[in-house]
């Protein structure tokens, strides 16, 4: 069997090399390059030098419009956690008619989200005065809805007007609960994280 099985093998590839290639060795040059091309350098290929975000100082909201709030967050509370996260990254509000070095918008959006946790099923044993003790333990499912606060800021060049940073990050806010402001500050915080600071 094993002869048979060899001898077909050689007979298919003897076939295969008696077969003539259909891929020629032939090929259409390249046309030349364009004259222009000797003195032409093309940027695009490359990626953009990094940005020195030092040289960044001043800030002011772009089209002078404040963010606007959602939900529970006030457009005045969103301002002063971006105006305070800001400061701390060493960026601080133009004054007068100065130029700033940067242009700031920001939104934030809250948003319910239903949760669904399974049914958990455990067993144990134990060893009590009353001898060993073997048991199972099953807890129903759980559906919850929780509220989740998004954060999107983002700084633009006020130069050149391209956008030079964005961060952003979401927050588990809760409801009607006082610590919502704090949940407020630790989302700008977290997407400040990523800022180069000076």
């Amino acid at each position: 069997m094993k002869i048979l099985f060899s001898l077909i093998a050689t007979l298919l590839l003897s076939a295969c090399q008696q077969t003539p290639n259909p891929y020629k060795e032939e090929s259409i040059p390249y046309p030349p390059a364009p004259a222009s091309a000797a003195g032409h350098f093309d940027r695009s290929n490359y990626p953009p030098p990094q940005r020195d975000f030092g040289q960044y100082h001043s800030w002011v909201w772009r089209n002078d419009v404040l963010p606007a709030g959602s939900g529970w967050v006030s457009s005045q509370l969103l301002v002063d956690s971006i105006s305070a996260s800001l400061d701390q990254s060493g960026l601080r509000p133009a004054q007068g008619k100065a130029q700033p070095d940067l242009l700031v918008s920001a939104s934030v959006l809250t948003r319910e989200v239903e949760i669904n946790q399974p049914p958990r099923v455990g067993g144990f044993y134990g060893n009590g005065r009353y001898g060993d003790g073997y048991g199972v333990g099953v807890g129903g499912a759980i559906n919850t809805t929780q509220q989740v606060l998004r954060v999107q800021i983002d700084m633009y060049d006020a130069r050149s007007g391209q956008l030079v940073w964005s961060g952003n990050s979401a927050e588990v806010s809760g409801y009607g609960n006082a610590a919502q402001p704090e949940k407020l500050r630790e989302a700008v915080s977290k997407a400040m994280q990523s800022y180069a600071v000076q």
